[in-house]
């Protein structure tokens, strides 16, 4: 892919990733003072289902799914 622009890279990003405890591939949400912070790495594969559990505790809803760092989510069975 670098072929394509030269060869040279332009530029770089540092990204965080945030692991919970319980997996690699966990995640989880918290509510505080009307916010909804998430956490968790490899988010992606879990989009989908993320995204309709945030939005609905966007809009003041309780998710189909609870998503509270209790719920060790990702932990497997």
């Amino acid at each position: 892919m670098l072929d394509e622009v030269g060869g040279v890279p332009v530029g770089y990003r540092h990204c965080w990733v945030t692991r919970v405890p319980w997996s690699d591939d966990g995640f989880a949400a918290w509510q505080r003072d009307g916010l909804v912070f998430l956490a968790g790495h490899n988010l992606f594969k879990q989009a989908p289902a993320i995204g309709r559990a945030v939005a609905r505790l966007a809009v003041g809803e309780q998710p189909e799914v609870d998503v509270a760092p209790e719920c060790r989510l990702g932990a497997g069975s």
